[in-house]
């Protein structure tokens, strides 16, 4: 049993996850490091901030009831597939409703 709110998001308290959630988070989280990094002409995240919001997202290293932090790799457009090496890491938390950011807590030069 869980409750399930009007606009799908799951209440975390009932059910002790934030399924419904997930997907909409990680969608802001790779927009605003698109948007961050200089638009798609110039940046590309990571594969995993477009293959999967599953709670087993290497891209996701947390999830409370706060929210959900994204750490991933960038750079431009092709670098995955050409195997070259990223030249941003963006790490951030995205509110638990996956509607605004909480905080940047990097963006820069990959660590």
């Amino acid at each position: 049993f869980f409750f399930q709110a009007e606009d799908g998001i799951r209440d975390y308290k009932v059910t002790g996850v934030q399924t419904c959630a997930l997907p909409i988070s990680l969608n802001f989280a790779r927009d605003y490091a698109v948007r961050l990094n200089g638009g798609l002409t110039v940046y590309r995240p990571a594969d995993c901030m477009f293959t999967t919001s599953a709670p087993t997202n290497p891209c996701l290293i947390k999830s409370d009831p706060n929210g959900f932090t994204f750490r991933f790799l960038g750079g431009p457009p092709g670098w995955v597939s050409e195997n070259k090496p990223a030249t941003k890491e963006t790490e951030l938390k995205v509110s638990f409703d996956g509607r605004s950011l909480v905080k940047l807590i990097y963006n820069g030069a990959p660590r």
